[in-house]
């Protein structure tokens, strides 16, 4: 039996492990999920989502050939894919005489049911038969504390200890974790989150500081909460990817040949097959036509991404072991933009070189502990400043919305160099655990409103791969300028977005979903509100997300989008990576004409 904080008790089933359900029908769906969990958690022995997640991947069965083996052949069936791949080879002369071979690859598919996989599908999750959801009842909170409960990190019903000395006095509270991951204080049998049970304890007082009052939260084993945050983000295995840097140290990502010869087998702007031009300098793969291109061109030839956004040429010297020099390429942080350093420093003294102007810039972007990049303009910098204080502000404390009792949170991996002391670095990691906590539970959110997406050339979990910046040479799947923005409300997210932001131009919105136990209460407007009010501060045009069908009434009608046309997508998407999904209608609103 279970009291509640009315004086009713109901009856609950409770498993061998301790954990409690409202009905036997919640309790069988556990343990199914639980064997299959056991089963399908990991692939290739990476962790790609939270530990209770269960991923419906297939894993390929035929040996893939790789692109430099199947050029001269007139047809290969790829068997793992399930489709007819042509190379073929157009023999070109240049103007100085010189012959080159262009490749382009034709596509067809063999069967309509696996042309659907060839690129992930977004379909809102109505039935609630998500991968969290079988994990955990809908009517669950998505609290941090209900992530550690998922992960086996703690056991609900467990008893915690707030311990604290304020002003000389100590401040001490006792109480337990109850399965919907709040804590039942002993004393009032009042339920409050972790930063509420601190006010309680300390009589309203409190700290500006989320993560300090995690720290004094303490477990009958003696760990603290943080302490527990950070073993789930080790047993994660993702603490080695948050210090993402460059090869030489600097502060700037300077770009390197592409090591993957194996095309996309999709275009990057449609995201279909076909007849696709490979390009010379990435593995994307383009229609002639979503190029604006109407045979395929003479000689070498990059894509609109892979050019310099200054000069448009796309030279690359990636040897930087001698220093920088004109032809090095760096990238934006914010737009994603490619510029050479020659062509970016011709605005200082001419004599400058390539590697003393890195080496200025480097110098002058403060101590290395904090790791500050690389922006192209004053605009970028201010959408990316005013984006790095919203993410530290969400770690110290919640930013109220219009609505009261709601705030907003906004959250990315941290990136820092690795020459940082080792009590910086300990702040770093328990920072990290933090992000990593609330990442977990975004992620379940994402699961809970969305079917299952998993990409078909990585066999990953898409959605996780957003939420956790994964990185990669193909630049349709190079996530790392995400961040994920979301409704918080006593302590649970309710709502969830990612967020991804080109400098001034234009913002994308691919991933946006509400719990079932919120929906129908303007939780998606307001997010959508908060967003456009933060992206017009700071001088951002146009907003774009990819709307499924069943959505796109309450996108236009309700929330003022406006479908975009073929010309119009195509022309955002050889200047950005916008991220699309089959089936889904492009749509835009502009926040500044």
């Amino acid at each position: 039996m279970k009291l509640k904080s009315s004086g009713r008790e109901e009856l609950r089933y409770k498993a061998p492990t301790g954990r409690s359900y409202i009905s036997l029908h919640t309790a069988c769906q556990a343990f199914m999920a639980k064997a299959s969990a056991s089963n399908g958690n990991k692939i290739d022995g990476r962790v790609h989502a939270t530990p209770a997640t269960v991923l419906r991947a297939v894993r390929p069965t035929g040996k893939k050939r790789e692109l430099s083996e199947l050029i001269g052949d007139d047809a290969v069936k790829d068997v793992t894919m399930n489709r007819c791949t042509t190379i073929r080879k157009k023999e070109m002369v240049r103007a100085d005489g010189t012959q080159v071979t262009k490749k382009s690859i034709t596509t067809t598919t063999l069967t309509r049911s696996r042309r659907e996989d060839q690129a992930p599908v977004l379909r809102p999750n109505s039935t609630g038969t998500g991968t969290a959801s079988v994990c955990q009842p809908q009517h669950r909170s998505r609290t941090l504390l209900s992530v550690l409960i998922d992960s086996g990190i703690l056991a609900p019903r467990g008893n915690v200890t707030y311990w604290a000395v304020r002003d000389g006095q100590p401040a001490c509270k006792y109480g337990f974790i109850t399965g919907e991951g709040i804590i039942r204080c002993k004393c009032c049998n009042k339920t409050f989150t972790v930063a509420e049970l601190e006010a309680h304890a300390t009589g309203g007082i409190g700290t500006d500081d989320r993560r300090e009052a995690w720290a004094r939260v303490f477990v009958e084993d003696g760990r603290s909460l943080s302490l527990c945050l950070m073993e789930l983000m080790r047993r994660d295995d993702v603490g080695a990817a948050a210090a993402n840097r460059n090869r030489n140290g600097s502060v700037m990502r300077v770009k390197e040949k592409c090591s993957e010869e194996e095309g996309d087998s999709v275009c990057s702007v449609c995201i279909d097959s076909g007849e696709l031009l490979l390009c010379d300098k990435c593995p994307s793969a383009f229609h002639h036509a979503c190029v604006g291109l109407q045979a395929t061109p003479e000689g070498d030839w990059c894509c609109p991404l892979c050019r310099c956004g200054v000069c448009g040429g796309s030279d690359l010297d990636d040897d930087t072991a001698e220093g920088f020099t004109d032809k090095t390429i760096i990238y934006c942080e914010q737009c994603e933009r490619e510029y050479h350093v020659g062509c970016m420093r011709r605005g200082g003294s001419e004599e400058e070189s390539a590697a003393e102007w890195c080496r200025r810039l480097s110098e002058s972007e403060g101590p290395e502990e904090e790791w500050r990049p690389w922006l192209c303009s004053p605009e970028c910098g201010e959408v990316f400043q005013h984006l790095q204080a919203l993410v530290a502000s969400s770690r110290a404390r919640s930013i109220p919305t219009t609505v009261e009792g709601v705030s907003l949170s906004t959250l990315r991996r941290r990136r820092y160099m690795s020459t940082v002391t080792r009590i910086t670095r300990w702040q770093h990691e328990e920072e990290d655990a933090a992000d990593h906590g609330q990442l977990c539970a975004a992620l379940d959110v994402l699961h809970e409103c969305f079917d299952d997406m998993v990409e078909p050339r990585t066999q990953t979990d898409l959605a996780a791969d957003i939420v956790f910046n994964q990185e990669s040479g193909l630049r349709r799947l190079n996530f790392r300028g995400y961040y994920v923005v979301g409704l918080e409300k006593a302590g649970e997210l309710i709502n969830v977005g990612t967020l991804r932001v080109f400098g001034n131009q234009v913002a994308e919105l691919p991933l946006v979903g509400t719990r079932f136990a919120h929906r129908r209460q303007g939780m998606c407007r307001l997010l959508v509100t908060e967003l456009e009010k933060m992206l017009r501060q700071v001088g951002v045009r146009r907003l774009v997300l990819p709307a499924v069908p069943e959505l796109m009434p309450m996108w236009t009608a309700s929330l003022g989008f406006h479908a975009m046309t073929r010309s119009d997508v195509m022309e955002m998407a050889v200047e950005h990576a916008i991220l699309s999904f089959k089936g889904t209608t492009m749509c835009q609103k502009t926040l500044l004409a």
